[in-house]
């Protein structure tokens, strides 16, 4: 067991089970401008859940076991938890709306604007129009040129 400053033993588990480490982590928490709340015996830090396991001497974050107990180290955790990597991916979105307007364009004949919607490149604008260049058009993902020259020209 670790020595206290006192010269006394440690006893984290003790120190867990009084609630004197659950004030410290709310304080901690408090000055890094986290909110934690007390709920049925857990700590709510959104989106995580914090248990104290006083037998063990360790605490659960989310259903997992940390024996990393200094407050710090845990409102840091806490902390990274509420940013979470983004999920959305802009490349299919991307895609998706290209194609769905690539079709509207197909269908209605003409793109806003009034640029044309040939069925194919211009032939010389493959640097301005992303995807033209080596694609054929098709019903499924239909080649729009959008620069100023006309097929042909």
């Amino acid at each position: 067991m670790p020595r206290a400053s006192g010269g006394g033993i440690f006893d984290a588990g003790e120190h867990l089970a009084s609630g004197a480490w659950a004030k410290e982590v709310i304080a901690t928490a408090d000055e890094r401008g986290l909110t934690v709340t007390e709920s049925d015996e857990r700590f709510v830090c959104y989106p995580s859940l914090v248990k104290v396991v006083a037998g063990d001497a360790a605490i659960e974050v989310d259903r997992k076991r940390e024996r990393r107990l200094r407050p710090s180290v845990v409102v840091e955790a806490l902390v990274a938890r509420q940013a979470p990597p983004i999920r959305f991916r802009p490349e299919p979105f991307l895609e998706a709306t290209e194609n769905a307007y690539g079709w509207v364009v197909e269908r209605e004949g003409s793109a806003p604007g009034g640029r044309s919607s040939a069925s194919s490149t211009c032939g010389r604008c493959s640097p301005c129009c992303p995807g033209a260049a080596g694609t054929t058009p098709s019903r499924s993902s239909p080649v729009i040129c959008t620069c100023s020259t006309s097929p042909g020209s």
